[in-house]
């Protein structure tokens, strides 16, 4: 007898398929039941799978798929089927407990009621009860017989129409500090600046980000293939297999696949960092996009089709294969970036990858910049002044300084813990980028005459606003160091 072929059928599998004897009890039982199934016809599911039970002869079962759930009145129609249609009644409803004991257990059905349901004599419910008990039995591997975990999983074609978003490229560009990072993820993302919870379009985990650089490549952006050794638990075993290992790109196609209906968002920070265009690599070919946000062109990238034909996704608690037969970007995808313009070393975009993106320059503003008041360490000005004051200069001597007006200082160059540092700390966060970045060419237009960095620094420690060229900074009363209050007491 072919037993295993129908355990499958009912979701059951045996530790040792070859050798394992089962006890006598539920092959007798199962023997029984099968001699009267091919009069059995299903009647909630239209679909049937036919299942060899015999060697010796041609016979077959017809069984019916299972669904998901079932209602009471639902359970106790399949009840009384198989109860009418079987010789051996008892062994029909153990049967029932067994293959429903899932839904049963998963639901609290009460055997009575499903025995009410079914319009069959009432102290049959201790055997449903019996049936229940063999599956809990076998679910919990009691006699080394156990469920088989695998689900049915469903495979369709992948319809990108069926997203939803309407799906956008963007850089977010300005100066260094202005916030566009802070303006993406609270203003753009939905992150609660109370809460740091995100409350927007996008849920915690449909953001997917990353940082490029200079050596990011298109493997790091897509996915590679790396060596992974796997042990068999059978034999100890160990064998060398290689796998596709999806990167920040394919992690978020995938986020979109998955959640046709909710937003998706791919993060890439510092985008002009790394050599853009050729991180994209054929990618490149997908921003362009349509009116619904989908890329309008597909590309036949193997590595990501391949990964994409073998993945099972979990789309609405529900295991789908999808067929892809070539990648684009949905509908529900948006790609957001960062861009520093004023940076040095850092690759150009050229006009054919920039005009795939939209673009939108941060302002550089206070608001919503909580410790705009507060002194900085050595000078009695606050931070706002300091900045409006720099950034007034730089503006003025742009031709002077060889610079654009991007080389200005962002709101957020430094994070609040800072101003309440020493003088020290702080003149080596600022004053470096004027010295080194922005006046680089003629430290003259900022400092008085100071040969080095460390001796400017140091000067800055004893003589404050002293060290900057006068007329940067209005005129205010130099506040008295800790020495000159002591002094004065």
């Amino acid at each position: 007898m072919k037993f295993n072929k129908l355990f499958e059928e009912l979701g059951i599998v045996t530790k040792e398929q070859n050798d394992y004897v089962l006890s006598q009890y539920v092959k007798d039982r199962h023997l029984e039941f099968i001699n009267q199934l091919p009069e059995v016809k299903p009647i909630i599911s239209s679909e049937k799978t036919k299942v060899d039970v015999a060697e010796s002869t041609n016979q077959t079962v017809i069984a019916d798929d299972i669904k998901d759930n079932y209602s009471i009145d639902e359970l106790g129609s399949i009840l009384t089927q198989m109860y009418n249609t079987a010789e051996n009644k008892t062994t029909a409803i153990h049967m029932f407990g067994l293959k429903y004991g899932e839904i049963i257990t998963r639901n609290s059905y009460s055997a009575v009621k499903l025995v009410n349901a079914a319009e069959i004599p009432d102290s049959y419910h201790v055997e449903v009860n019996k049936g229940t008990a063999i599956y809990k039995s076998i679910k919990d591997n009691e006699y080394g017989i156990s469920f088989a975990t695998e689900q049915k999983i469903n495979e369709q074609v992948f319809d990108y129409n069926d997203t939803k978003g309407m799906g956008i490229n963007k850089i977010f560009y300005g100066t260094p500090g202005c916030g566009k990072s802070f303006y993406i993820d609270h203003d753009i993302l939905g992150k609660s600046k109370k809460s740091k919870q995100y409350e927007g379009d996008y849920d915690k985990e449909n953001i997917i980000r990353t940082t490029f650089y200079q050596d990011y490549s298109n493997t790091d952006f897509v996915g590679q293939i790396l060596p992974k050794i796997e042990k068999d638990n059978k034999t100890g075993k160990e064998t060398v297999k290689y796998i596709f290992n999806p990167g920040p790109f394919t992690l978020a196609l995938i986020r979109a696949i998955s959640n046709p209906k909710k937003k998706v968002a791919l993060v890439v920070e510092e985008i002009n960092r790394g050599n853009a265009p050729a991180i994209f690599g054929d990618i490149f070919q997908l921003l362009d996009r349509d009116a619904n946000g989908i890329s309008e062109y597909g590309i036949l990238n193997v590595s990501i089709l391949d990964y994409l034909n073998d993945y099972v996704f979990d789309v609405d608690g529900k295991n789908i294969k999808y067929i892809f037969n070539e990648i684009k970007i949905p509908g529900n995808m948006d790609i957001f970036a960062t861009m520093n313009t004023s940076d040095q070393n850092v690759y150009t975009l050229d006009t054919a990858f920039v005009r795939r993106w939209d673009k939108e320059k941060i302002k550089n503003s206070f608001q919503g910049c909580d410790f705009a008041t507060i002194r900085v360490p050595g000078m009695n000005y606050t931070w706002q002044e300091f900045v409006t004051a720099i950034n007034k200069h730089i503006a003025k001597h742009l031709e002077d300084l060889q610079v654009n007006e991007d080389k200005q200082i962002g709101v957020f160059f430094i994070k609040e813990s800072l101003l309440e540092s020493t003088p020290k700390k702080f003149a080596y966060k600022v004053f470096d980028y004027l010295w080194s970045d922005v006046a680089k060419l003629d430290h003259g237009i900022f400092f008085n005459h100071f040969d080095t960095l460390e001796a400017l620094i140091t000067a800055y420690e004893k003589d404050g606003v002293g060290v900057f060229k006068t007329g940067i900074f209005d005129k205010k009363e130099t506040p008295q160091t800790v020495e000159e209050d002591e002094n004065n007491e």
